[in-house]
């Protein structure tokens, strides 16, 4: 998953905004039924969060999105 994760800074848009949090600029790329939740930064990507299947996205990201 590591290696995963780093590859997302050759194709930072590659994958897409998870709906409901398109205006925080949260994307998701997903690899083995695991999720890597990122954003892209000016000097990059920051990532987010690794999550399992059927975790909470706003209770793990700390969100109370509506």
């Amino acid at each position: 998953m590591r290696i995963r994760a780093l590859g997302l800074a050759a194709l930072p848009h590659g994958f897409p905004l998870i709906p409901r949090y398109e205006r925080l600029g949260i994307r998701r790329r997903s690899w083995r039924g695991y999720g890597i939740l990122y954003r892209v930064a000016d000097e990059g990507i920051v990532i987010l969060r690794f999550i399992g299947p059927g975790q909470d996205h706003d209770r793990l990201l700390g969100l109370g999105v509506e």
